[in-house]
């Protein structure tokens, strides 16, 4: 961006990644952001183990079968699996 006098604009303002204080302030930017993306990754993992621990986890099953709070099975009669039989 530097070499072609490109410019970076965001909410907060423009800036010059020519210039070297405008190209730290990108840098501490992205820093941060990358750091905030660390901070949501680690919540929502241990979120996704809280509610494994409660049994209240629900993931996508494979085709051909349905979820149910007390069965997670496939269902014999279901239209999808007729093509198969």
């Amino acid at each position: 961006c530097g070499e072609v006098d490109a410019r970076v604009i965001d909410l907060d303002g423009v800036y010059d990644p020519g210039l070297p204080n405008d190209r730290l302030l990108l840098g501490m930017k992205g820093s941060i952001s990358e750091f905030e993306l660390g901070v949501l990754r680690a919540r929502m993992y241990e979120a996704a183990r809280a509610k494994a621990q409660r049994g209240e986890l629900r993931i996508s099953v494979p085709f051909g079968y349905v979820w149910h709070r007390d069965f997670s099975g496939s269902i014999p009669t279901c239209a999808c699996r007729r093509p198969f039989a």
